[in-house]
Formats: structure tokens, C-alpha cells, sequence
């Protein structure tokens, strides 16, 4: 075990304890924690080079696996961590968890897990999960359908054709064309 500073707060210093590990057979992992609190920040494990592995974990198992993990080593972030845009049919032992807070994602926090496809050991995790911002209430925001509905209202639309996708490549020059509403070239392209 080490410890480092990292950084200062308002109520002084900040520390974290690093723990090296090994099982003596060719495998080790080093830890890092809050040394204060005793919050577990990353873990990467390294296990031992094996010529014939193979992949033989299935995703929902491993998921499973990255869930228990923050259950246990995250718990007070672990009912507000949300996989991320991954289904469950994608192939790989990556999982990374957002903070969903009202159904809505805020993906500064993070936490993300990879685990051994054929050991179903984890092989690292690493937690950066801002506990102290504060989150205004979703209570009184329109939807997304009544947003999208103001938005085209206000914005302003015209009338024009354009070439249809499927032909506007043509060597011919037969494409057709199709009548659309445009928006008005002064209407935002972004909306916060």
C-alpha cells in the first residue's frame, strides 16, 4: 500500500491509498481508493497470458456481473448508474453506466467495468461519479413531442423540392424530385 496526494479541498488535503495484489500465479491487480473515505476509484486487474482462450462468456452474464460489482463497490451511486448505449445482443465485456437522474442522462458521471470474456473475471473499473452537483427538478418541462411541435411552429417553414436519395446520384439524371417543407434558413440549428 502507497499513498498519494491528489489534489486539495476546501477542508484540505486529499489522499488515496494504492493496493498492489498478486496470487503468485502470474496474476495481479492494484486498487486505488479514497483514502478517507475508503471509496474504491479504478481497479485493473492483469490475469495470466493463456494462447487458448476463448471467448465463451454471454453479455447479459457479464452484465449481470458488472451490476453486482457496483452493487457491492459502488453502492451509492449504484441505483442511479444506467448502462449506456448498448444493447443487449452487442458482443465485448464493456459496460459503461451514466448517472440517470429523472430519466434524463448526465454522462460526466460515469462508471465503467470490463470484464474477461472467458473467465468472466473483471478486468478493470473505474468510477468518476460527481457527488455533490445538484440537479434542478424535471418537474414542469414540456415533452419531447410538445418541444418538437413549438419548435416547427416558431421556426418558420417554406416549400421546395429536392432531389430524392435513392436518385440523386443517377448517371442519367432522371431523379426525382419531391415536394418538402424546409425550414427557414434563420431558424436554429440547435436547441438547448
Amino acid at each position: 500500500v502507497d499513498y498519494r496526494q491528489t489534489g486539495k479541498t476546501e477542508n484540505g488535503k486529499k489522499y488515496e491509498a494504492r493496493v498492489y495484489l498478486t496470487n503468485g500465479e502470474n496474476e495481479s491487480a492494484n486498487a486505488v481508493f479514497d483514502a478517507k473515505t475508503g471509496e474504491l476509484k479504478s481497479l485493473y486487474t492483469y490475469l495470466a497470458y493463456n494462447p487458448d482462450k476463448k471467448a465463451t462468456r454471454k453479455r447479459a452474464d457479464m452484465k449481470r456481473t458488472a451490476e453486482r460489482f457496483i452493487d457491492t463497490w459502488a453502492s451509492d451511486v449504484a441505483e442511479k448508474a444506467h448502462l449506456f448505449g448498448e444493447g443487449e445482443d452487442e458482443l465485448g465485456g464493456y459496460f459503461g453506466f451514466t448517472h440517470n437522474e429523472n430519466g434524463i442522462e448526465y454522462q460526466e458521471n460515469r462508471v465503467s467495468i470490463r470484464i474477461d470474456e472467458s473467465t468472466g473475471k473483471i478486468l478493470s473499473f473505474t468510477k468518476s461519479w460527481d457527488k455533490e452537483i445538484a440537479f434542478d427538478s424535471a418537474e414542469g418541462v414540456i415533452s419531447e413531442e410538445e418541444a418538437t411541435e413549438k419548435y416547427i411552429a416558431s421556426a418558420g417553414t417554406y416549400l421546395c423540392y429536392i432531389a430524392n436519395k435513392r436518385e440523386m446520384y443517377a448517371t442519367d439524371n432522371a431523379g426525382e424530385l419531391t415536394l418538402v417543407y424546409r425550414f427557414d434558413d434563420e431558424a436554429p440549428v440547435y436547441v438547448d
